[in-house]
């Protein structure tokens, strides 16, 4: 990514076009993960473990259609309902409450009265027989009247409460009274209360006052940063809200005065304008870490001072949430959030051969709770079809916590608590089985390109265990390893990395590799200016006995703070 300026000014705008571009790459993942089904590998593991879901799927069904059909049990009296909701109801000239409700009444005859603000009220005469289950509705018809309301500048807003309400129209609304909030950029926002009268026409004509600029607030959004992550968090940002047009001027200095970038002139041309500095200078190289003060001078005679730190040993990196922590598909790294980064992800992988389907779904949430420290949480299930989706779905919860052992510019480390449930311990395709364990992610880097090692350490039930020791050798609980490697390569914008991972057999048992093993290779794209990730994901298991199979899928992460 290359910056032609040390400062650029974000209209907030960009908040419409996040939600936009957010929505289409979610629903682009839904579908890419549904389609790429049809075009992966197969082989005999994949069938065999479609077989297992199929006989599960045969016993849960027979015993479903064994269970009687259960029915929701009518109970007696006199059932009195309204439309809309929430009317006074009086029964015989009594007030009862507020409708739905239900009575329990002896035989007779009953005059059913309802009322609501802004409604015609509504009655009935029923005749009631004591025991019985019967139910009245009233139909309220609302009371309405005429508003139209002409305000200039025609681009003012006009507003009651969340709702907005249109100008140079005359609109219908319930009758009652109405206080509105009227604004627009540059001018002064006005209060007005309009009455709004039964088959009547009420009118608001009313000229907004230009307003005189003014800086009304100036607050921080990023003040410490990575000029190295390629995100929005790859800035220092201050958000400015103004009254109407004007200009100002920014600069930065370092903590003992010395100008650094600036003076920049900016014109306020919005209500709400972003401005951020990517930690270079005005000749565009990079400043060096420490804290920094971004100063804001406005024609209004304000001056602002904000505090900026440049961290380059910082990371906010997104990355996929696989086997309990973050990292590659099959390799954790070392935890790299600062306190108050938290990011959210969704992956789906899909594999499909024989009119069979099978797709593995990840949710996760991973928070930083302290300077490279980080708590994961993982939700996970694998759905199958297309004839039972649900029945045979199977699923699992995890969590982790990563604290950091060491970190220098080249090489860091963390020890990582996990501990998981599962349910699909057999076919588990983000080898994430049922156990507890710890592991040590370490990371050393040359260039832009990073190597991980994670060993790790695990306990689990001994029916999860391929192994198991009840074969005759071993404990009652099995010990076994895992063996975890990781290569990325970081080109800014852009990271690709390749992964592995393979358990070997329980302490006790014969030597050798407890299979199945399984590779993933990845590509992600961190989008500029943005606060998500984009992942296309390929994977590949295999197992001697049983063969092999891949998958395809797509991630989404996101970040807040």
């Amino acid at each position: 990514m290359v910056w032609f300026g040390s400062w650029h000014a974000v209209q907030d705008e960009r908040s419409l076009r996040d939600r936009i571009v957010f929505m289409r790459a979610l629903s682009l993942l839904l579908l890419v993960v549904v389609l790429s089904g049809c075009a992966t590998g197969s082989g005999s593991l994949f069938e065999s473990e479609a077989r297992a879901g199929a006989s599960g799927r045969q016993s849960g069904d027979s015993q479903a259609d064994d269970e009687p059909d259960g029915s929701d049990e009518v109970q007696p009296g006199l059932t009195i309902r309204t439309s809309p909701h929430g009317a006074e109801v009086f029964v015989n000239g009594r007030r009862q409450g507020r409708s739905p409700m239900r009575l329990e009444l002896p035989s007779g005859r009953y005059q059913i009265y309802a009322e609501r603000e802004g409604y015609r009220p509504a009655q009935v005469t029923v005749s009631y027989t004591e025991g019985t289950a019967q139910e009245v509705r009233l139909e309220l018809q609302e009371i309405t009247g005429r508003l139209r309301i002409d305000v200039q500048p025609r681009e003012a807003e006009v507003r009651h409460g969340f709702r907005q309400l249109q100008t140079g129209t005359t609109q219908e609304l319930r009758v009652g009274t109405y206080p509105l909030s009227i604004s627009a950029f540059g001018y002064e926002p006005v209060q007005q209360t309009v009455v709004v009268q039964e088959n009547r026409t009420s009118t608001l004509s009313i000229t907004l006052k230009p307003a005189a600029f003014r800086v009304q607030s100036v607050s921080p959004r990023t003040t410490h940063f990575s000029p190295d992550d390629p995100g929005r968090l790859g800035s220092g940002s201050v958000r400015v809200v103004v009254s109407a047009p004007g200009r100002g001027e920014y600069r930065v200095t370092d903590v003992g005065g010395r100008e650094v970038a600036g003076p920049v002139p900016v014109s306020f041309s919005r209500a709400v304008t972003t401005l951020a500095w990517n930690g270079r200078d005005q000749g565009g190289r990079p400043v060096p870490d420490g804290r920094y003060r971004f100063i804001l001078t406005a024609e209004d005679g304000t001056r602002e001072t904000t505090s900026l730190t440049v961290d380059s040993g910082i990371s906010r990196r997104l990355r996929p949430v696989f086997g309990s922590a973050a990292g590659t598909l099959f390799s954790p790294l070392p935890a790299s959030f600062p306190r108050g980064t938290n990011q959210i992800a969704l992956t789906g992988l899909a594999h499909g051969s024989g009119g069979m389907f099978l797709s593995p779904v990840l949710a996760s949430l991973r928070l930083g709770v302290g300077h490279r420290q980080e708590v994961v949480f993982a939700a996970g299930a694998i759905l199958r079809g297309p004839q039972d989706l649900a029945a045979a779905s199977g699923g699992h919860v995890s969590a982790s916590w990563s604290l950091p052992l060491y970190h220098t510019p080249g090489a860091s480390g963390s020890i990582m608590l996990r501990a998981t449930l599962s349910e699909i311990n057999a076919i588990d395709h983000f080898e994430n089985a049922t156990g507890a364990g710890v592991a040590v992610p370490l990371s050393t880097r040359i260039g832009p390109l990073t190597l991980g090692l994670t060993p790790e350490i695990s306990v689990a039930p001994a029916d999860t265990v391929a192994a198991a020791p009840d074969a005759g050798f071993g404990s009652a609980v099995p010990v076994f390893g895992y063996g975890r490697a990781a290569a990325v390569l970081d080109l800014g914008a852009t990271t690709i990395a390749a992964s592995g991972a393979l358990r070997v057999r329980p302490v006790g048992a014969p030597p050798g590799p407890d299979w199945p093993a399984s590779a993933g290779l990845e590509l992600h794209r961190t989008f500029p200016e943005e606060l998500f990730a984009l992942s296309v994901l390929g994977t590949l298991r295999y197992d001697p006995a049983e063969g092999w199979y891949g998958s395809t899928g797509l991630g989404f992460q996101a970040l807040w703070w």
